[in-house]
């Protein structure tokens, strides 16, 4: 019969652990890895079932999770930001339904602001170049005064 450890024993040996987790990463890596190897049908099944059985929930954490980790914003710092700007986008001032883009500078990564989908990718068709957008304003600008035909005709 296994004898039962007091809590002060199963905490020591926890901080043991994850003093171990610390000093050796590539090993703990690597049991992770392997482990997974091992189990790969049955995590697969379960990471499937759980998708499954409720894709709304499921898809709001992948969405945290891929913005934690890409971006390095927090549910809270998207919440913060979202309020900041009165839930609408950053450029256009539109409400969306959807959650809004996290706009970044490609350069340091630093977070500018959120901006709807369409916003998003007009910036990043410009490649974030201020002198490109600027000739693009002067180009519209240029085409809506009526002294000016483009074509002549």
């Amino acid at each position: 019969m296994a004898r039962k450890l007091s809590s002060a024993t199963l905490e020591k040996n926890r901080q043991r652990v994850l003093q171990w987790k610390i000093d050796n990463p590539e090993r703990y890596k690597e049991q992770g890895r392997r482990a997974y190897e091992r189990n790969k049908e049955i995590q697969l099944a379960r990471a499937k079932a759980k998708r499954e059985s409720d894709p709304i929930a499921w898809k709001e954490r992948h969405h945290w999770y891929t913005l934690k980790h890409r971006q390095g914003i927090t549910k809270e710092e998207y919440q913060n930001l979202f309020a900041q700007q009165d839930g609408v986008c950053a450029i256009c001032s539109k409400p969306y339904s959807r959650l809004l883009d996290v706009d970044h500078d490609h350069s340091t990564g630093k977070i500018r602001g959120l901006l709807c989908g369409p916003c998003n990718r007009g910036l990043g068709q410009f490649q974030d170049n201020i002198a490109l957008l600027a000739a693009a304003i002067e180009y519209l600008t240029r085409s809506e005064s009526p002294q000016t035909p483009l074509i002549e005709e």
